[in-house]
């Protein structure tokens, strides 16, 4: 922000557009994982880590991942939904309910499934749903993305939507066999569109994005393994699916959007 002289009033500056747009990044950073990075030099030493320190703000990170996917997710997700027919759709990993929510307005006919593990996040996602006057029309639901089974709500989905989640699928035995029980668990599900972030390859020293940076840190101390772009691509024909399409996505860290179908 730029304060003109003489005056109390400010104005944007040069750059507050772009910090603007990116500031989801900053906040998954910083309040999401703020806790997180305050013990990283507990956290670094293995034998001294516990879960308290490792604790990340779901809410706060929920929030953070509605400001990324409507900046830099939506416009892509919208282009690929707009050649598929569902009457039931599945967000898996909903977070703050934004997509769902998205979802349930383009077809004013369709029913939505939000799926979370988080009480935080399906609070965010509740309360924005009745904003939204959108209750009679989308259930919310606790589950374990990465241990699900089939019930019947899950039975007539015909699509599945899962975003900013699908690096918690991995390593690559796990990846395969989560994005296998999809299969099971969604028996009517024609697509499948997941979008995620992957871990960075070829790109070093200033011209790697802070995000970037931040992200992979925060997903090695939590021994948490990110694949990259190449390595999702080599999991999905062993997987069940089949690559229909795909969008990759220019942001401040590699992402892309899946378009999967049985194969």
């Amino acid at each position: 922000m730029v304060v003109d002289a003489g005056t109390d009033l400010a104005r944007r500056g040069p750059g507050f557009d772009e910090a603007f747009r990116t500031r989801g990044f900053f906040y998954w950073l910083t309040r999401g994982c703020g806790e997180l990075f305050t013990n990283l030099t507990t956290l670094v030493r293995t034998d001294e880590r516990s879960d308290r320190q490792m604790r990340r703000d779901s809410r706060a990170i929920s929030v953070a991942c509605r400001s990324i996917a409507r900046n830099f997710f939506d416009p892509p997700l919208r282009d690929l939904l707009d050649g598929i027919d569902y009457t039931t759709v599945a967000d898996l990993g909903c977070g703050s309910g934004d997509r769902i929510i998205m979802l349930a307005e383009r077809r004013p006919a369709i029913r939505a499934i939000g799926v979370d593990i988080a009480p935080g996040a399906l609070a965010v996602a509740g309360e924005a749903i009745r904003d939204a006057n959108l209750t009679d029309r989308i259930t919310l639901l606790r589950d374990d993305v990465l241990n699900m089974s089939p019930r019947p709500e899950y039975a007539d989905a015909e699509l599945v939507t899962c975003f900013l989640m699908g690096h918690d699928f991995w390593p690559r035995d796990n990846c395969v066999k989560t994005l296998q029980k999809l299969r099971e668990t969604f028996p009517n599900a024609r697509n499948l569109l997941l979008g995620d972030t992957c871990r960075s390859v070829g790109v070093e020293g200033p011209d790697l994005p802070m995000f970037t940076v931040g992200f992979e840190t925060v997903h090695a101390i939590m021994d948490q393994y990110l694949p990259t772009l190449d390595e999702w691509y080599s999991v999905i024909d062993e997987s069940g699916w089949h690559l229909a399409d795909q969008r990759l996505i220019e942001l401040p860290a590699f992402s892309f959007i899946f378009h999967l179908t049985p194969a």
